[in-house]
């Protein structure tokens, strides 16, 4: 039998409002299980292009637009091991729905 042990989320998206005033965060109904991988971070930049967040990435989001467009692998603001931990998912004879 196989058990998953990590993750990565992938996104692109673009907000004319900044990136900053996005809070993105992956969420489980049950049990309820919220982590962020964007939290205000980004400054006023507009692009983020195949930017993927992971437990195992070695720098966090940046803070500043002079970055944009954000692509590449990120840490998210919240770890993500814990949707492993305490929904089993990846175990045989679970299903399990994250949504983003």
């Amino acid at each position: 039998a196989y058990r998953l042990t990590s993750f990565m989320v992938c996104v692109s998206l673009w907000y004319s409002g900044g990136i900053n005033e996005i809070l993105m965060r992956l969420k489980n109904e049950y049990p309820r299980l919220l982590k962020d991988l964007i939290k205000w971070r980004g400054g006023s930049a507009t692009n983020i292009t195949n930017a993927c967040f992971s437990d195992a990435a070695d720098v966090y989001f940046p803070n500043w637009a002079n970055e944009e467009p954000f692509t590449g692998e990120w840490r998210p603001s919240s770890p993500l091991q814990p949707f492993l931990d305490a929904t089993g998912l990846g175990l045989a004879g679970s299903i399990q729905t994250l949504s983003l």
